[in-house]
């Protein structure tokens, strides 16, 4: 009877660890995702301020055009992400010998379809942008959005460099401090 009652305590003390650390897990992972939706709201807030001053707008251009540059940011958003899945399942067909041409070549197939759905999705978009916008502001516009981008591409790259440098600076301050280490 005592050996049951100390296995179900064992037993239930690990449920409970268990349950502490997926709880923690999902906590930390809806944390990371309210953090990528604050920058993306923070980027967005940002472009468009830049964009409105960049392209010299008018109060009703930039009441007409932020909802449809918001539109082709978000259909961006997802084309990117499903692109990036259809490759991640790329990748691993081509890891699996097993897998046949036909499934790679309709996997290939499902990737360009979706580029021409995307690159239509976006003459539309650019379309609709040009009904708004004088010659000049499109000219614009089309610059804006290749410097932006260029931008802040830079920016997440000077930015993973900091934190690659910052990582080294702490790998090797823990390596002077390790007490462990012997320096003979």
């Amino acid at each position: 009877m005592r050996k049951k009652l100390v296995v179900v305590l064992i037993s239930s003390f690990l449920l409970f660890l268990l349950g502490s650390l997926t709880m923690a897990q999902e906590r930390e992972q809806l944390r990371k995702q309210r953090r990528e939706k604050d920058l993306r709201e923070t980027i967005k807030i940002y472009m468009y301020y830049k964009m409105k001053s960049a392209l010299e707008l008018t109060e009703e251009q930039d009441q007409k055009i932020i909802p449809i540059v918001e539109e082709m940011e978000v259909e961006k958003h997802r084309f990117m992400e499903q692109k990036r899945l259809l490759l991640k399942d790329l990748e691993e067909m081509l890891a699996d010998t097993r897998t046949s041409d036909d499934a790679i070549l309709k996997r290939l197939d499902q990737l360009h379809e979706m580029d021409e759905k995307f690159r239509k999705n976006e003459e539309e978009i650019l379309s609709q942008i040009g009904t708004i916008l004088s010659p000049r502001q499109r000219a614009r516009f089309l610059l804006f959005m290749v410097d932006f981008t260029r931008e802040l591409q830079n920016k997440i790259e000077n930015i993973r460099r900091m934190q690659e440098n910052e990582d080294m600076r702490r790998r090797r301050m823990s390596e002077q401090h390790d007490p462990g280490r012997d320096d003979e």
